[in-house]
């Protein structure tokens, strides 16, 4: 039975901190549909113009070198770095067993941007989907009563179309939760244009943080469900 790799932790964080630099053989292209080594000697090998060279070609496709080898441990190797390394990878290894609430009038659109990271398969699925404050206050009131508490609710500001709301989902959400005392954390993400004013407010009722940015929202949900992820 074949060894599992064993990847040096340094090498896995220069990695993901883009210090490192690979240098890898011709074949390791093979998987994005490049020509390997080997191939492209029987390419050569089979014009009209390398006919003086054949023999020479023949007989390098045939050495020990070029055929019989078994390239199974590197293949096994390059797995295991995609899957310490890959970000996606990693996200999707964190969010593993993890579930979240996530409130969002325009989730189609929005999780187009995120959706790689969320493994939508069925049986798998960590997101629950939900369009309004109304609605995520049912599914936390019933997982608190019949299943597996939330881990974390994502939570979109509002309606950002210009009009000012009465009350914004966020607000609508964060007040029920603190007056019912449904204590799971909440991430909210708002429109660029109107963040600065939501942070403060969302701060101040409790959420752990506000985003505009995607990539600011991905990393602050990998911190709430694993805060020892960032030196990890």
């Amino acid at each position: 039975m074949p060894l599992e790799p064993s990847i040096p932790k340094e090498l896995v964080k220069a990695i993901q901190a883009g210090r490192c630099v690979a240098f890898v053989g011709s074949g390791f292209s093979g998987a994005a549909g490049f020509p390997t080594w080997a191939s492209l000697l029987r390419d050569l090998a089979a014009r009209p113009e390398a006919e003086k060279i054949r023999p020479q070609i023949e007989a390098r496709l045939k050495d020990k070198t070029s055929q019989g080898k078994d390239y199974s441990g590197f293949d096994r190797l390059l797995e295991a770095i995609n899957d310490l390394t890959n970000p996606v990878m990693r996200y999707r290894s964190l969010l593993a067993g993890k579930r979240l609430l996530w409130v969002d009038p325009r989730w189609e659109m929005n999780l187009r941007r995120t959706a790689l990271y969320f493994d939508m398969r069925e049986g798998h699925e960590v997101l629950d989907l939900v369009r309004s404050a109304e609605e995520a206050l049912e599914r936390l009131a019933a997982v608190a009563e019949n299943e597996r508490a939330y881990d974390l609710v994502v939570c979109f500001w509002g309606d950002e179309s210009g009009q000012e709301s009465p009350q914004p989902q966020a607000v609508a959400l964060l007040g029920e939760m603190r007056s019912r005392g449904i204590g799971v954390p909440v991430i909210v993400f708002a429109e660029r244009e109107v963040f600065q004013k939501r942070k403060r407010q969302a701060l101040e009722l409790g959420a752990l943080g506000c985003y505009y940015r995607w990539e600011s929202l991905l990393r602050a949900i990998r911190m709430a469900l694993d805060p020892e992820s960032e030196t990890a």
